[in-house]
């Protein structure tokens, strides 16, 4: 994603992998059997889009699609964004955002390297974790910085939760209760009386691996390894059961190349406005100077001498 948020910006990368995840239909229907999707070809378009722009504040859009099997996974976002440093800001009057304190859809232009202190947004747990600087590369032509983050919480984001079973039937626990870790099959049976449905809530680890332009900040290469467990909650206590989504994703070569191509020529005119531009300009105001002074000197040199009075005045003393 390009840092040229214009009003019209609408990028789209490209992803593709491998995804674990349970199946909600399946495990509705009782069918534990079949509740379980393992090894599946997975595609995710991921677009970031400008919907609102006021002086130096932007507000984009980050929207996933993933197709997996025959189920169709959507993660949306809004994110207020400063144009200049591109961290997270106050939005528009009236306009509903989510609230980060790391950076969302790029880094800053000329982003640092080693030594640097970035913060990157989980959008699983709405949480922001350390971006850690791990080498220089090149990746079709343009020099990047790679860099690595690891976030783990509670799952927070409203889309991806909607994905996923508020509440596991005590039925249908009963049948999955082999296949889960003894220590969770222990702590279930101690926690008391069962009731028909146990409330769930979901643990995500992500871990992210960036390929970051150096020059403009934009992320041209991204894989994203998440894992969301369910956590059952009886007795009091949270009690670890199965992952539900392992998603194993990573952009497509061609998305790589064709972000690379686009780095190139936004560099380019950032190496032109920055750099030349400014050249010229300076240039061209010595010169305008320069003409100025020599169309004042040539209008005095042209302009005819001042007549000579050679009369005296008479003095009347």
């Amino acid at each position: 994603m390009l840092p040229n948020f214009r009003r019209k910006l609408n990028t789209t990368q490209h992803y593709s992998g491998v995804a674990n995840l349970l199946d909600a239909q399946a495990l509705g229907r009782g069918d534990v059997a079949h509740a379980f999707i393992s090894n599946a070809p997975v595609t995710m378009d991921r677009t970031v889009k400008a919907v609102k722009t006021s002086g130096n504040t932007v507000v984009v859009t980050d929207n996933s699609t993933v197709q997996v099997a025959t189920q169709t996974l959507t993660d949306d976002h809004t994110y207020s964004i400063n144009r200049t440093n591109m961290l997270p800001t106050d939005p528009p009057n009236g306009q509903q955002v989510e609230h980060t304190d790391g950076y969302t859809v790029t880094l800053p232009i000329g982003p640092k390297g080693s030594g640097s202190s970035y913060r990157l947004n989980d959008n699983a747990t709405q949480q922001a974790f350390p971006l850690n600087y791990r080498a220089a590369a090149k990746v079709h032509g343009r020099n990047v910085y790679e860099y690595n983050s690891t976030g783990t919480g509670a799952v927070k984001s409203p889309s991806l939760l909607k994905t996923l079973p508020p509440a596991l039937p005590s039925a249908i626990a009963a049948q999955l209760m082999p296949s889960l870790p003894t220590a969770s099959q222990e702590a279930i049976k101690q926690a008391g009386p069962i009731p028909p449905a146990i409330p769930l809530s979901y643990m995500a680890t992500t871990n992210y691996d960036l390929q970051v332009d150096k020059q403009l900040g934009a992320p041209l290469s991204v894989a994203i390894d998440r894992t969301v467990t369910a956590y059952a909650d009886l007795g009091g206590k949270q009690i670890e059961l199965l992952p539900v989504l392992q998603l194993n994703v990573k952009t497509t070569d061609q998305s790589v190349a064709s972000a690379a191509k686009t780095a190139h020529k936004s560099g380019l005119m950032l190496t032109i406005m920055s750099t030349w531009l400014p050249t010229i300009l300076t240039i061209l105001g010595v010169f305008l100077l320069l003409w100025t002074v020599w169309r004042e000197l040539r209008r005095r040199r042209s302009a005819p001498d001042a007549p000579v009075d050679d009369k005296q005045p008479v003095n009347s003393h």
